[in-house]
């Protein structure tokens, strides 16, 4: 893992010798954002996967689920962290919350996830492109037509058809481009508090339990504690204390 390369494979030593509080803080050491900016996405997401299979020989069912999923979705290819959801996580369950599912977040849930930005890109490109040869076509032909005195060219369903196909695959590109920069968190903790404002003493709105993904808006330091402002999509929105969240679509 480039610079990690050294601290990796201690972490990895001390867990396969069962030293789970030396693996962890080598493998937290390794996340920290302020020490690895250099860190990418896929070594992260194989940190993160490995602290998830620490966490579960730990009998820490809740905290593997956390970070398998941050490993996801810092990359929804690692194929480690898919089969250790389903084989080994399969029986955890995240207590439901009412609220209004948006229109991206079915599309991820049927797939668009999995698609890579720059095959969305390239196929919005693609049919870009042929919808604008053919409507040039259409032209040359409507203009020859009118000097030949012939009956005027008309669009064929093939300039509609990659039309259409290019407005699908720009959508699908727009939910996607806006999803990758959206903060995203997960709670860590037990139960949270989620508070009207940042700060001691606040009135709660309700209670929310480990788990649960959440959208992160900002983050506020009150007395020396840091608090982040999330927002349950179609549910509610409040503030918790940043310690009870772990990012998931950035390092730390």
């Amino acid at each position: 893992m480039s610079a990690n390369n050294e601290l990796f494979n201690e972490a990895i030593s001390l867990h396969q010798s069962k030293k789970f509080d030396e693996a962890l803080n080598i493998y937290l050491k390794i996340l920290d954002k302020s020490q690895n900016a250099s860190l990418t996405n896929e070594q992260a997401s194989t940190v993160s996967q490995n602290m998830a299979v620490l966490y579960a020989q730990m009998n820490k069912t809740e905290l593997a689920y956390v970070f398998n999923k941050k490993a996801l979705a810092l990359n929804p290819r690692n194929a480690a962290a898919e089969q250790f959801a389903k084989n080994s996580l399969n029986h955890f369950k995240v207590t439901e919350i009412a609220r209004d599912i948006s229109w991206s977040e079915q599309l991820n849930n049927m797939g668009l996830k999995y698609i890579p930005f720059e095959a969305l890109a390239l196929a919005s490109i693609i049919f870009v492109f042929l919808s604008l040869r053919l409507f040039l076509n259409f032209l040359v032909t409507q203009k020859k037509n009118l000097l030949e005195n012939k009956n005027p060219a008309i669009l064929g369903w093939s300039f509609y058809g990659y039309l259409v196909l290019f407005i699908l695959t720009f959508s699908l590109l727009w939910a996607k481009n806006s999803e990758a920069h959206l903060p995203m968190g997960i709670i860590k903790s037990a139960s949270t508090s989620v508070q009207t404002a940042a700060g001691a003493n606040q009135a709660i709105i309700t209670e929310i339990s480990l788990g649960h993904e959440v959208q992160i808006l900002q983050t506020k330091e009150v007395n020396g504690v840091v608090y982040a402002q999330i927002k349950v999509p179609g549910a509610f929105s409040g503030w918790i204390k940043k310690t009870d969240l772990e990012p998931l679509n950035s390092i730390n």
